[in-house]
């Protein structure tokens, strides 16, 4: 994602910055990997770029199939030295540091996005004020937008907005309406930390309801929560294996229940004998009434898109979280 603002700019000063940007490390070995900070990516060019922390690629695994899958890692890489010609739009790449050896071959690397914010000259000069306002002003534009985009991409899954990540690379251009005004251009690489909701409902149950018996549960109200990620400035979430985090808020929590199963279920039964199924199977359900439609009909349909299910709940259980 990218976004500008305008700040306001006072002469020029020389600058020269480094490119950066994302790529997805593959592994294509039985075993995990460590690549310690600084370890080189090379482009067939001949450019370098570094990472800046330690990082673990996992190994590859099999699919459903049996076949290979590599293991992969989504890491952010600088530029060896500042320039515009690190900026590249995308590329492959290769670790040095393998070569000679069998590595050298089942490691490597693509981009993700491009690589940007390699400068060296002479750029609109913006006060340290200025440039922090305007660049938490973009920040909290562009994790809204990419909190858009990734939330509209997951079903099962909930994304809270504290659980977003992005590395930010800024850019400063000249306004060519007005000599005293500047361009802060942001980009955001972001990752977003997923839950499975009923794993994290299971979870919460677990936690609060004594006579809990791993029944299936959902929470109807997740927008409603707070999510903190803690140690955010200390973990790079591209090769986490757990985290630490605060959940706060009071949640909703309602028993479910299969509705393909249901309807099997009520098929097989008389009508003078559905409410055997309700309490046999479906203990979470507390009232149940079928209608029939039209009203001379008196037996469950045997075409399973002809029974609707519809569900009302009156009193969630609360969780306080």
């Amino acid at each position: 994602a990218e976004d500008k603002i305008n700040v306001p700019a006072n002469g020029t000063e020389a600058v020269s910055t480094k490119a950066r940007g994302p790529i997805i490390v593959y592994n294509t070995t039985n075993a995990s990997q460590n690549l310690v900070a600084t370890t080189r990516f090379q482009t067939p060019d001949g450019l370098i770029y570094r990472i800046e922390k330690g990082i673990t690629v996992p190994a590859q695994t099999k699919d459903a199939k049996g076949g290979a899958v590599p293991g992969q890692l989504e890491i952010v890489v600088v530029a060896d030295q500042p320039g515009p010609k690190y900026n590249l739009e995308s590329s492959d790449f290769t670790i040095p540091g393998f070569k000679g050896s069998a590595k050298f071959s089942q490691f490597y690397a693509r981009s993700k996005g491009p690589m940007a914010g390699g400068f060296t000259g002479n750029q609109p000069k913006v006060s340290e004020a200025d440039m922090a306002k305007a660049r938490t002003t973009l920040e909290e534009q562009l994790l809204a937008t990419v909190a858009t985009k990734l939330k509209s991409q997951v079903e099962d899954h909930i994304l809270f907005d504290g659980a977003i990540v992005a590395n930010f690379t800024p850019e400063i251009v000249s306004n060519p309406a007005r000599a005293d005004e500047a361009e802060l251009i942001l980009r955001a690489d972001a990752t977003g930390i997923l839950f499975n909701k009923k794993e994290l409902a299971t979870y919460l149950a677990k936690q609060q309801i004594v006579d809990y018996k791993d029944e299936p549960v959902d929470i109807i109200n997740w927008d409603t929560f707070k999510f903190s990620l803690l140690n955010k400035d200390n973990n790079d979430v591209n090769s986490l294996e757990k985290i630490s985090f605060k959940l706060e808020g009071t949640g909703q929590l309602v028993w479910t229940f299969d509705t393909n199963d249901l309807k099997k279920k009520l098929q097989t039964a008389g009508t003078s004998n559905y409410k055997v199924v309700f309490d046999k199977y479906f203990p979470m359900i507390q009232v149940a009434n079928i209608v029939f439609t039209p009203p001379w009909i008196r037996s469950i349909p045997s075409d399973p898109d002809k029974i609707r299910v519809e569900t009302s709940i009156s009193k969630p259980w609360r969780l306080a979280l």
